[in-house]
């Protein structure tokens, strides 16, 4: 064999023993253009039957691409992206910065518009709901306390809760997911998820820390306005959506119908879901009013949860309740029936005042 025929076949001989060699690939690609790789992927993506270790301090933002990497309390079928971009953070932008003008002053609102209340001491303030349908989250401070105040349309609900948690202020924003349909807040500092209706942190490296409730009302503006005619309104005018794009009716009959727009699980049978609800905690225990009771009363309602005298005053001005216990106002949670039972289905019913009371709702629908 000649110098020219060997040189031919070691050629031939190299070839075929490359042809068993696959062309590296990025991960995720099928072969075609190499796909980008997730954000914040670990050095070396896992297996499949892998599971990453927790990484405790991990953003809750990581969540939907690393469920077992980031600690979590969630059941993962009832969380969802409430809005539908990539990130959906900050698509609804909290105010970190509120601007108020006094009641009396106010032209933007009709008395029958209805407005949470919150008061620390001397002060008041109110906060439209139809402002709040576009930021859902306030953060504010009254008389020196650094204060959050919550609106989730989808389930009808509003809390206030103070905003120092573990000695340190934080601020708020919405995340753009939802658990149970109810809106996931997450804090800036640390990227927790904090889940309105728990209400603590249930993604993220604050996960299991709980937020304390302060005591709130929801109310009409007119009934407001009468008695606390010098008190702040949020203004219509925050700087960041036109005044006249928050008349806009964005939830229209939301609250008539009983179609739920995102999965909760369970429901129960013994109010429509979008029956309005008084919910409380006492000691654990926890119990609902039936708003369509609470109109009947008279003036106040007297009972027994957790073992303490707590009563309900019923203002037919304003169409308001606040919760007391041993002449101080608790915190109680007013909402969709639906929403109290999805985070509460433990709970005791009070429908109707006398003999026809649901103590135990449990007939349940088919999950949404």
């Amino acid at each position: 064999m000649n110098r020219v025929a060997a040189l031919v076949l070691l050629v031939l001989l190299l070839a075929g023993c490359g042809e068993d060699a696959p062309t590296p690939q990025a991960p995720g690609s099928d072969g075609g253009s190499p796909e980008k790789a997730p954000v914040d992927p670990p050095a070396q993506e896992p297996a499949r039957s892998a599971k990453p270790k927790d990484d405790a301090g991990a953003s809750a933002f990581q969540l939907p691409t690393w469920p077992d990497k980031v600690r979590h309390t969630l059941d993962m079928e009832l969380f969802k992206k409430g809005v539908p971009r990539p990130d959906p953070r900050d698509a609804i932008p909290a105010l970190l910065a509120p601007k108020f003008v006094a009641a009396k002053d106010v032209t933007f609102m009709r008395p029958e518009r209805r407005v949470i209340t919150m008061r620390v001491g001397d002060e008041i303030r109110a906060y439209p709901l139809h402002i709040l349908d576009r930021h859902e989250l306030v953060n504010d401070e009254i008389s020196g306390k650094a204060v959050l105040i919550t609106w989730c349309p989808l389930c009808g609900s509003s809390m206030v809760y103070d905003r120092v948690v573990g000695g340190k202020t934080l601020t708020f924003g919405v995340s753009g997911y939802l658990y149970k349909s109810d809106v996931l807040m997450y804090d800036h500092q640390t990227e927790s998820f904090w889940s309105q209706l728990e209400p603590r942190a249930v993604a993220g490296p604050m996960t299991g820390t709980d937020l304390t409730v302060l005591p709130s009302r929801v109310t009409s503006f007119g009934a407001f306005r009468k008695q606390n005619p010098n008190a702040k309104v949020l203004s219509d005018d925050q700087g960041i959506v036109p005044p006249h794009e928050y008349l806009r009716q964005v939830y229209l009959n939301y609250d008539k119908n009983p179609n739920i727009w995102f999965p909760v699980g369970k429901q129960s049978n013994a109010l429509h879901p979008k029956a309005e609800v008084i919910g409380v905690v006492v000691n654990g225990k926890k119990r609902a009013y039936a708003m369509s009771a609470l109109r009947m009363i008279r003036d106040t309602w007297d009972d027994t949860v957790g073992g303490e005298m707590i009563m309900l005053r019923y203002e037919r001005e304003g169409d308001t309740v606040s919760v007391w216990n041993g002449g101080a106002e608790m915190p109680h949670v007013r909402l969709f029936w639906f929403a109290w039972w999805a985070f509460h289905p433990d709970t005791d019913l009070r429908a109707a005042i006398g003999a026809n009371v649901i103590e135990k709702p449990g007939e349940v629908e088919k999950p949404r």
